[in-house]
């Protein structure tokens, strides 16, 4: 299993069944499935990495050289995301987005994990935020669905 989503076209239906009955060439691999897919998109080496460090930094007292790892632990983690994909996989062209779409996938995935995000003073504020912001996106996609 690589690393990125290799999307390869499937054969029209004739085609399958000609190939199935010897007449043809050989039927393609078909494209992954969504799960599979959404693993992919999710840089696991990072985020491994992550989760082993800011657990050290989550054991240490309280304090504001706490949230200052945390922020620290979170800020390298995403640099390194893109710089870690793009050295370590040397993806083809049309996989580079890719590459952009993990480096996305990160924060979004820390955000939701808690982290630095959830330490004091800051969680009050970005979860109003978040929830705000949420609560009128929800409102005006149903509004739009009526």
């Amino acid at each position: 299993m690589s690393r990125f989503v290799e999307l390869t076209p499937v054969p029209p239906p004739n085609k399958a069944v000609a190939a199935a009955e010897g007449d043809g060439p050989p039927p393609q691999k078909p494209a992954s499935n969504p799960t599979e897919r959404i693993v992919k998109f999710m840089p696991v080496e990072i985020v491994s990495g992550y989760l082993f460090v800011f657990g050290l930094v989550h054991a240490a007292p309280t304090g504001k050289l706490r949230i200052l790892a945390a922020w620290l632990v979170f800020a390298v983690s995403l640099i390194v995301t893109p710089i870690f994909l793009l050295k370590v996989y040397h993806p083809k062209p049309e996989m580079r987005p890719q590459v952009w779409i993990a480096s996305i996938a990160f924060p979004l995935w820390a955000y939701a994990l808690g982290g630095p995000f959830a330490m004091p003073p800051l969680d009050k504020i970005l979860c109003s935020l978040v929830w705000r912001g949420l609560g009128r996106t929800l409102l005006l996609a149903g509004w739009a669905f009526l």
